[in-house]
């Protein structure tokens, strides 16, 4: 079953009295307890899930290997069925993640989706053998929560959705199969409903993260660690109360010594910015590293 937003209607699915089909869903008004339309008909088996979106003009029905989404106006379906098994949308409604179905030949994946054209944006490699339980967004639909469950280990990953990466080591329990996962009002909290009626819930809040780690590594990433994990991306202080790496000026001489000037002084006046301290000009120390 799946209540709407606004708490004025409720989907059900799954139907196993000789009245309707497995493969049904029926909308029902809360207020007056009368079935909405007609059935909702177009899965040949029996629906595994169903979720509205946040302005419940749209509902998804999902089975083992195949989601629909249903305008719930009209009763209609919004294009043809997809192929996957479960479905979440961000909380503006913007974007969809569908999950690969359970069958499915490896690599296996989550589907981003442009609710307002089904197209895809994007897309999530997960493990070649991971089965997909549940997935939620966090608020702000930055972060993608995935509860999987591969070769009897459960576990939740966390994507950052922009990149379609991972944000560090699975989150392990001891419990179940994790078939509900959701994010607090605020996103610092991941709370996760597990088939042994256990509750578990984690700190996701990304700041506190950094807070640890720069209370155990006592410094900020080298500029070495930075570009091997980072790349290009220009380098700042991950511990702001901490210095930063005293050995960026020499990696800015490195590049100098290779022919970047250009590079180098990208490098230098990084530096600078990080320390207005450095009694260093950019351009001539490029210039002065090349010319010895």
């Amino acid at each position: 079953m799946a209540l709407s937003l606004n708490g004025e209607v409720v989907a059900a699915g799954s139907c196993k009295s000789e009245s309707c089909d497995a493969g049904e869903v029926r909308l029902w008004n809360i207020q007056t307890g009368r079935q909405i339309g007609a059935p909702l008909i177009g899965h040949s088996r029996f629906v595994d899930d169903l979720a509205f979106s946040p302005d419940g003009q749209t509902l998804a029905s999902t089975t083992l290997d195949d989601v629909i989404l249903w305008n719930v106006s009209t009763g209609r379906p919004r294009g043809r069925p997809q192929l996957g098994s479960e479905i979440a949308f961000t909380f503006d409604g913007k974007i969809s993640a569908v999950s690969a179905p359970p069958a499915s030949e490896p690599p296996r994946t989550i589907t981003l989706r442009d609710t307002s054209t089904n197209q895809p944006i994007g897309q999530l490699t997960i493990g070649d053998h991971d089965v997909v339980l549940q997935m939620a967004f966090s608020p702000d639909g930055k972060i993608l929560a995935v509860s999987n469950v591969s070769t009897n280990t459960s576990s939740i990953t966390l994507w950052d959705v922009a990149r379609g990466e991972r944000l560090g080591q699975p989150l392990e329990w001891r419990g179940g199969r994790a078939f509900a996962v959701g994010f607090s009002p605020d996103g610092k909290t991941l709370v996760a409903g597990s088939e042994d009626h256990g509750l578990i819930a984690w700190d996701v809040n990304l700041e506190s993260w950094r807070e640890r780690a720069c209370g155990i590594a006592n410094r900020n990433l080298t500029y070495e660690e930075w570009t091997q994990f980072l790349g290009e991306e220009s380098y700042r202080a991950t511990c702001p109360t901490l210095p930063i790496d005293p050995n960026i000026v020499e990696a800015g001489r490195k590049r100098a010594r290779a022919g970047d000037i250009d590079g180098a002084m990208v490098i230098f006046k990084r530096a600078l910015e990080l320390n207005p301290a450095l009694r260093l000009n950019p351009k001539q120390e490029a210039i002065k590293v090349v010319c010895r």
